[in-house]
């Protein structure tokens, strides 16, 4: 379960499979939104992330961290668009 003001790294690499084997080496809940990127629900040692990422030639093209407030999470339960 995701709770509202919970911090998420949103990292994008050259290949999810491999981020995907180091993520669950790391035991880190995940969610894969493309074939390049997913993001995390842990607090995350970014260097010993992208260090692993390294170990397995994957390069690690940006990570980025964003908050889930109240109104984007109602918005993925219910599958609408958020109008600003």
């Amino acid at each position: 379960m995701l709770f509202v003001g919970t911090s998420i790294i949103h990292p994008s690499t050259e290949g999810v499979f491999l981020l995907c084997n180091i993520l669950d080496l790391l035991i880190y809940r995940y969610k894969i939104l493309s074939n390049t990127e997913a993001d995390i629900f842990e607090k995350v040692n970014i260097s010993k992330l992208t260090t692993e990422l390294s170990k397995k030639d994957c390069e690690v093209i940006s990570i980025h961290e964003h908050d889930e407030s109240l109104e984007s999470y109602f918005v993925s339960l219910v599958g609408g668009a958020r109008h600003e």
